[in-house]
């Protein structure tokens, strides 16, 4: 057991974790360089705010694009921007690169809304301990147990960008293959797959009805 209080404060909440220990990790592109072994789902988290300097702590797949359109219906804010390091010590006491929901503790006002993806739910996450040279692995259940004991409550939803099935395809010739793609994907009413002509420079964009 390590004397951090952070882990201090997990034990006395009875809530197991694994903890791997790292080089610095800035930024997503810092990660590729760490072979992380924990189990469980790597987690970016996004402080944001709106105009109205509304304040919400997103957590999400650290592979996966944020759409911030969706998540400003979720919170019932307006157009979002990315909070900057001031507000992260402010409101979260912490520095860029170190950020968790672990942070919330320090929020005694609860004055941030805590949003994350919904596929998190009876899944391990993986998340940094107060600071980048460390990761954790919780159980989202226990995580979600951690914040509440702080006087958060959780909104789960869906928070990405829709996925881009089809980016470039340099020729139109092979129909059947993208009818074949959108197949794959029947649980969408309608699939769009752009295509690119590279030779030509333009974009076109056609419709597949998926075939049941």
């Amino acid at each position: 057991m390590t004397n951090e209080p952070i882990f201090q404060t997990l034990d006395s909440l009875n809530i197991p974790y694994e903890i791997q220990e790292h080089k610095a990790i800035f930024s997503e592109e810092d990660a590729k360089d760490v072979v992380i072994i924990l189990k469980g789902i790597d987690v970016k988290n996004l402080f944001v705010k709106d105009k109205n300097n509304n304040y919400g702590l997103v957590s999400m797949d650290l592979h996966r694009r944020a759409d911030l359109k969706k998540i400003a219906a979720q919170f019932g804010f307006g157009r979002l921007s990315f909070c900057n390091a001031d507000e992260l010590m402010q409101y979260l006491n912490i520095t860029p690169g170190s950020v968790s929901p672990l942070c919330l503790m320090f929020d005694t006002n609860c004055a941030v809304k805590v949003l994350s993806d919904q596929s998190f739910e009876g899944h391990n996450v993986v998340i940094h301990p107060l600071r980048n040279t460390a990761s954790i692995s919780i159980k989202f259940d226990d995580l979600k147990r951690f914040t509440e004991h702080f006087g958060h409550k959780w909104m789960t939803g869906d928070v990405y960008k829709e996925e881009e099935i089809w980016r470039d395809v340099r020729t139109l010739g092979n129909i059947r293959r993208l009818e074949s793609v959108a197949r794959l994907h029947k649980d969408k009413p309608r699939l769009q797959i752009l295509l690119c002509i590279s030779s030509r420079r333009d974009v076109r964009q056609r419709n597949f009805e998926p075939r049941m």
